[in-house]
């Protein structure tokens, strides 16, 4: 929330809504930040498990199987979860509204999840499990998560085209009128 609502806290707004650069520019800014910090974090995860291996005389370390785990199976999520969130603040257009319905949304597929009345392709960002094994690797287990990943992208990439023609620039407007101008935003 505060990287979208920055210029605003801190009263620059005027200033960078006066520059003439898309809002596409901005939403994309701010979404790449975003999911640099996913990765810088599940980075450090990462190499926090490698160090602890290293410590307990542990040499061998199967690169690939950190990578895929890493880029396919822990970072989709987390990125597609990034991508809600920053498009419930345009969506909404309330700060704390925005993380709430975050949360909300976060909390409830986990109960639905654990209730058994949700499907993996109404959890948003859900994962199908990943197996791994010595002898057979991920075997057929990897390609159906990512599929699974692939759908979630899309909807996400949609999610985000629709979030940008809500981006909230210049004076605060009502949430009616930046609805009605969305085709005109998204055109740029």
């Amino acid at each position: 929330a505060d990287l979208v609502w920055h210029p605003r806290l801190h009263r620059i707004d005027g200033i960078v809504d006066a520059t003439p650069a898309p809002n596409s520019s901005f939403f994309l800014a701010k979404l790449l930040a975003l999911y640099a910090a996913v990765l810088v974090l599940l980075a450090a995860g990462v190499a926090t498990a490698i160090a602890f291996q290293f410590w307990r005389g542990f040499f061998d370390i199967q690169w690939d199987v950190y990578a895929i785990h890493l880029l396919l199976i822990a970072a989709p999520y987390f990125l597609v979860l990034a991508t809600l969130a920053l498009a419930l603040q345009a969506l909404i257009g309330h700060r704390f509204g925005a993380m709430l319905a975050l949360v909300a949304l976060y909390v409830a597929s986990l109960v639905a999840v654990e209730m058994d009345v949700a499907h993996n392709l109404i959890v948003p960002g859900a994962r199908v499990p990943v197996h791994y094994n010595a002898l057979a690797g991920f075997g057929h287990y990897l390609e159906p998560a990512l599929w699974f990943r692939a759908y979630w992208w899309l909807l996400a990439g949609a999610l985000a085209t629709v979030s940008l023609g809500a981006w909230i620039r210049g004076a605060e407007i009502g949430a009616q009128r930046r609805y009605r101008e969305w085709p005109r935003a998204l055109r740029g």
